[in-house]
């Protein structure tokens, strides 16, 4: 209505009525363009500068951006790694221990990735699951 009749009083109920709907209609538009999802046929409102998002507690947000640019990126490589070895080592082990229910949640991520991107570690956690129990690996916890 806006658009339509520049001239609405904005303190009448159908100017009141209108500039509701149209701040759900801009948030719920906000909202799926911070998802990154091309739902609408735009580019994302950062990407070309028409939405700016300001943190109040962070004195500079592009400081810790910039940092990270400075850094090499073998560096922040090595950095992930050193995170991610010790999990890859349990996994390691437990295809060693259990390889049915390992091989299963392997399995069902790939299976899952080729068919269903989506749902893939949905697939994996429930062939991993239905395979413990099914070989009698799994246990049930005590919960306090």
């Amino acid at each position: 209505e806006y658009a339509q009749n520049p001239g609405l009083d904005p303190v009448s109920t159908g100017g009141m009525r209108a500039r509701e709907v149209m701040r759900k209609v801009v948030l719920y538009r906000l909202y799926e363009d911070l998802r990154r999802e091309w739902r609408f046929t735009q580019p994302n409102l950062e990407d070309v500068d028409l939405l700016e998002i300001a943190y109040r507690d962070l004195d500079s947000p592009l400081l810790l951006e910039r940092l990270l640019q400075a850094v090499p990126r073998p560096i922040t490589a090595a950095v992930l790694a050193g995170v991610l070895f010790p999990f890859a080592l349990k996994v390691a082990a437990a295809v060693v221990g259990q390889p049915v229910v390992a091989g299963g949640l392997v399995l069902g991520y790939l299976v899952g990735r080729r068919w269903q991107p989506r749902y893939a570690v949905f697939l994996a956690l429930a062939t991993g699951g239905v395979l413990a129990v099914v070989t009698g690996q799994a246990q049930a916890m005590a919960v306090r």
